[in-house]
């Protein structure tokens, strides 16, 4: 073989490797607030941002941005689209307008999104997952650093900043679609982690005060998880009700409901 067919040859599978991640020529370079570099394989540059060549969803995402505390809007957040299996970003997302998202430009094929939600300084990455890439008026949250570093604490847990925290509520969707709370569900999540549960101020307390979902709220804390795909299940008395499953990062937080599958709110009627 002669040295020019084997530089071909080596070009060509170098591309072989290196496009499925960086994307090919024809993606462009962009510096935009979504994503840097060359636009991924089957997206184009167009100005500072990148576009899907093919279909996208017809609607777009739509949602507001509240502080997990105060739930007032928030201005300036970045929401950073992911893919809602892998968690890798894609390269879009939105720029939050007095707490007022609007996401375009979705592939049709990606039915389900995952969410980073920052703004520094000040907060903590806040992700969301299993959200329908359609969806209307969706809350989304930002914790910031101080609730972060409190709401473990007053459970008496102390965070490993290698690890990270999960925290949701246990919830029945009536025929009217209507959420409903559920009590004295107990969470566990896989790999374990420390879980805790809210008092009726909706803040975590101890195992010793709380053991299980509290009736007026069904808030779960689940902190110090590793990294990774994460499960989290509830079961009521002793009987597995629903389970979800995210992606679980480092110093930060996963909002992520559990939504139960039975057919009726499964909280005893005794709960307390």
């Amino acid at each position: 073989m002669k040295k020019r067919e084997m530089l071909l040859v080596g070009l060509v599978a170098l591309g072989m490797c290196v496009l499925p991640c960086c994307g090919d020529d024809d993606g462009g370079e962009v510096t935009g607030d979504f994503w840097t570099g060359a636009c991924p394989d089957g997206w184009s540059s167009s100005g500072n941002e990148c576009v899907y060549d093919g279909n996208t969803h017809t609607n777009s995402f739509t949602g507001t941005i509240v502080d997990f505390m105060t739930r007032l809007p928030i201005d300036g957040a970045k929401i950073q689209v992911l893919d809602n299996t892998t968690g890798e970003d894609l390269p879009i997302g939105a720029i939050s307008d007095s707490g007022a998202v609007t996401i375009s430009g979705i592939p049709a094929s990606v039915t389900q999104i995952g969410l980073r939600n920052s703004l520094t300084p000040g907060n903590k990455n806040t992700y969301q997952f299993n959200m329908d890439a359609e969806a209307q008026n969706e809350v989304l949250w930002l914790v910031s650093e101080a609730t972060y570093t409190l709401a473990p604490s007053l459970a008496g847990i102390t965070l490993d900043t290698t690890k990270g925290v999960i925290a949701g509520g246990l919830y029945f969707v009536n025929d009217q679609d209507e959420e409903e709370t559920v009590g004295c569900g107990t969470v566990t999540t896989t790999p374990a982690g420390d879980i805790r549960y809210f008092d009726d101020t909706d803040m975590p307390t101890t195992i010793a005060n709380r053991d299980s979902t509290n009736p007026l709220n069904g808030f779960f804390l689940a902190a110090n998880i590793n990294t990774g795909t994460t499960t989290v299940s509830a079961t009521v008395e002793g009987n597995n009700v629903g389970s979800t499953t995210i992606i679980t990062y480092p110093d930060s937080i996963c909002i992520s409901n559990i939504y139960v599958t039975t057919a009726t709110n499964p909280e005893p009627a005794n709960c307390q």
